[in-house]
């Protein structure tokens, strides 16, 4: 490489090339060729960025979070920063939750990434979050079992993670797979429209998993109701599960003001 580099960060770009972030007391980045076997310097960072994490964006772009600037926690911590490889730039990106020193980054089969683990300023962490490029928020992801600091990621064909090591009293050979969340999108009829407030609809919706009882959405899971469609997110969902959705009587109203007079259900696999 072009510069020393200790604890830095790397992804996979849409071409195959790949970039390297940060580490040690730099503030820079490079790219590897793989076709010239030839490493190129990029733009120079926002700051210097020792133990962060990156991960490839739907767009081609990298997300990169977290680390430590020169022992100065409260400064970049929480920070992110994406690239953009096509105008070699920098642009800030949203702050996570909670900030992070050697977390994982890694960006999971639907677009999103999974950020966890690291530690901040009081302790070891094992909590994580989900960035979302649309909206470009962060939300709260599943806590591990325990902390785990400069672990690495993969993913699995099945869509699962595979976390192995990280730094703590006890998972330096410890691994843990993570099950990312269920996004099931319910489309409306253009006739039909809401007979309850939005808000009252989490009241009336239920699912079960493997035609078990019929279960109320946790506080992980996640229901937003538009126009034109019903999005549910399940946090806690294995692959393969037949999963049906169900909303009460009395919900819905056609163009002629008459109520849906049965639940309506729909039931998807998992795969």
């Amino acid at each position: 490489m072009n510069d020393d580099r200790f604890g830095g960060a790397s992804a996979v770009l849409a071409d195959g090339d790949v970039v390297v972030i940060g580490g040690g007391m730099v503030a820079t980045g490079e790219r590897y060729d793989v076709k010239n076997d030839e490493w190129s310097s990029l733009a120079q960072l926002d700051e210097v960025r020792y133990g962060p994490g990156a991960a490839i964006l739907p767009d081609g772009r990298v997300l990169v979070v977290g680390g430590d600037s020169a022992g100065n926690p409260d400064k970049i911590w929480k920070t992110t920063t994406i690239y953009d490889p096509d105008s070699d730039s920098w642009e800030p990106g949203e702050p996570m939750r909670i900030e992070r020193f050697k977390p994982f980054a890694v960006a999971l089969a639907d677009g999103r990434v999974l950020v966890a683990g690291g530690m901040s300023k009081r302790a070891y962490l094992k909590s994580g979050e989900i960035y979302d490029p649309q909206p470009q928020s962060w939300s709260k992801a599943a806590d591990m079992t325990m902390t785990r600091e400069g672990a690495s990621a993969a993913v699995l064909p099945d869509g699962r993670l595979l976390l192995a090591g990280g730094q703590t009293s006890k998972s330096e050979k410890a691994t843990l797979f993570y099950q990312p969340q269920l996004q099931i999108r319910l489309l409306f009829s253009e006739a039909a429209r809401l007979q309850v407030d939005r808000q009252d609809v989490l009241q009336n919706l239920s699912y079960s998993i493997d035609g078990g009882a019929d279960q109320a959405f946790g506080e992980e899971d996640r229901v937003v109701v538009s126009e034109e469609h019903l999005d549910i997110t399940l946090d806690t969902v294995p692959k393969g599960s037949n999963i049906r959705i169900k909303l009460t009587a009395g919900i819905f109203a056609d163009e002629a003001g008459n109520e849906n007079e049965e639940a309506i259900t729909d039931s998807l696999v998992y795969n």
